[in-house]
């Protein structure tokens, strides 16, 4: 073990981490098992900030639906899930954040989209706060978009970058092999 000396001078063992080889990682074991969803911003070519709700399936890795939002709201939230329901079904249980428009019953709130979610009779569930990790998939899914958009001409509409978007989405799920499924298949594979 790494010894850490305080300006005490007392020495506090620090454990070694675990190399990358020994994480596991987590994965419902089939499509529509669970589905995450969270939001990031994305300005417009005015400096005009916009949410952009990506939906995911936990298990393939498959874009469901991406839809750009004036703001993170419940009705932006309800509105991609509903698409992602026509597109694919329903799924058993649904990953989110704790934030307002997501999953609030941490904070001792109800929320629209948990409503909604419970009258398809799916099981919301959230992260626990202050660990982001729970929705790693998610975040880095917004990463891989980031990347992407950059490579874009700056969008002067909503609906301009929702094209990009869904440009992006298809690509992502049928040409980009993912590097965290089996023998680096598409989404679509998976």
């Amino acid at each position: 073990m790494a010894r850490i000396f305080t300006r005490a001078g007392l020495v506090i063992p620090e454990p070694r981490k675990k190399p990358h080889s020994a994480q596991k990682r987590f994965v419902y074991p089939q499509p529509n098992a669970c589905w995450q969803i969270d939001a990031t911003e994305w300005p417009l070519a005015n400096g005009k900030k916009v949410a952009i709700f990506q939906l995911i399936d936990d298990h393939s890795r498959l874009a469901l639906a991406s839809l750009v939002a004036s703001g993170e709201t419940s009705e932006a939230a309800i509105a991609v899930v509903s698409l992602a329901i026509e597109r694919h079904g329903v799924p058993e249980k649904f990953l989110s954040d704790n934030g307002a428009a997501l999953n609030p019953t941490r904070r001792g709130r109800t929320g629209a989209l948990v409503e909604y979610l419970k009258s398809q009779g799916v099981e919301p569930i959230t992260g626990k706060p202050g660990k982001p990790t729970t929705q790693g998939k998610n975040e880095r899914f917004h990463f891989t978009l980031h990347r992407y958009l950059r490579k874009q001409p700056p969008p002067a509409t909503m609906a301009i970058l929702q094209t990009q978007i869904d440009t992006f989405d298809q690509y992502y799920n049928t040409e980009r092999e993912h590097q965290a499924l089996p023998g680096k298949q598409t989404p679509q594979e998976a």
